[in-house]
C-alpha cells in the first residue's frame, strides 16, 4: 500500500478536513499558522476545565497543568508538561519538526506578585524571542469569584510593571474577551519583542475559596518545613567543620 494511499483512507475514515487540520498542526507551513492551532487548542482544553470546574478547584497547580496538557495531547499537539528548556516550563507545544515552539507557564491567582513570578520564569529561563520562538502564555487558574474583575486587575497591574519598556501595549484578547489578555513586551535577556497571551481559566465554586486558603496555609508550611530543613543541615555541616579543625 503506498503512502498516497493511506492518505485517501485516512480521509475517508476521517474527512479531509479534520486530516488536513491535523497535518497542519503536526507540519504548520509557518509560524502564524503554527499560533493559529495553538490559540484555537489552548481555548478548548480551558474551555473543557471550566465546563468541569467542579471537579479541579480542589486541585493543584501542576494537577490542573497536567489535565490540560493531557486534553491538547489527546487534540494531538505535540504538548509536554515539565519538559526542560533551560528549566521545567509548565507547558510546552512544539511542531513535529522542532522548528516552531510555544510556552506557557501555569500559576493559581493567589496574587500579583506569584503571577509576575511565572512571568519573570519564562522572561529569564525559557524564552530568547528569536523568530519561531517569540509567543507565550501566562495561565492563571482563579478559584475566587469574579473572574473577567480579577483578570482585569492583573492586566491593570501588569501595564504598571512594564511602564518603562516604551514598546510595551496591552489589550483585551478577541477570542476570549475579559477572560485573557494579549500584551506585546521586550524580552530584557535579548532586547526582541515578543508576544504574551494571559489565560484566566475561573474554577470557581462556593467550596473553593476555603480549598485555596487551605492549599495557602499548606505551601506556607511546607516552605516553612524546608527553611527548618536548611537551617539544620548548615548547624549540622558547622558542627561538623568545627570537630573536624579540632582535630
Amino acid at each position: 500500500m503506498t503512502s498516497h494511499t493511506k492518505i485517501e483512507d485516512l480521509i475517508a475514515l476521517h474527512g479531509e478536513a479534520e486530516v488536513l487540520e491535523l497535518f497542519e498542526k503536526r507540519y504548520p507551513e509557518s509560524y502564524e499558522v503554527f499560533l493559529k492551532h495553538i490559540q484555537l487548542g489552548i481555548d478548548a482544553a480551558v474551555g473543557a476545565i471550566e465546563r468541569n470546574a467542579k471537579h479541579y478547584s480542589g486541585f493543584l497547580e501542576d494537577q490542573i497543568t497536567t489535565i490540560l496538557v493531557e486534553n491538547l495531547v489527546a487534540q494531538r499537539f505535540d504538548a509536554s508538561h515539565d519538559a526542560d528548556y533551560s528549566g521545567h516550563i509548565d507547558v510546552s507545544i512544539q511542531s513535529q519538526c522542532k522548528k516552531f515552539f510555544w510556552g506557557a507557564e501555569a500559576k493559581i491567582n493567589y496574587n500579583h506578585k506569584w503571577l509576575s513570578e511565572g512571568v519573570e520564569q519564562l522572561e529569564n529561563s525559557y524564552l530568547d524571542g528569536t523568530t519561531n520562538r517569540n509567543h507565550a502564555g501566562l495561565l492563571i487558574y482563579i478559584k475566587h469569584d469574579n473572574a473577567a474583575g480579577r483578570m482585569k486587575n492583573w492586566a491593570d497591574f501588569y501595564a504598571r510593571e512594564k511602564s518603562s519598556d516604551g514598546n510595551f501595549s496591552i489589550a483585551s484578547c478577541k477570542h476570549r474577551e475579559n477572560y485573557a489578555y494579549v500584551s506585546s513586551q521586550t524580552l530584557q535577556r535579548t532586547g526582541m519583542p515578543y508576544e504574551l497571551r494571559h489565560i484566566g481559566i475561573s474554577l470557581w465554586r462556593k467550596h473553593s475559596v476555603e480549598l485555596l486558603v487551605n492549599a495557602e496555609e499548606s505551601a506556607e508550611a511546607k516552605k516553612l518545613e524546608e527553611e527548618l530543613k536548611a537551617q539544620e543541615k548548615l548547624e549540622r555541616q558547622a558542627l561538623k567543620e568545627k570537630r573536624q579543625n579540632k582535630n
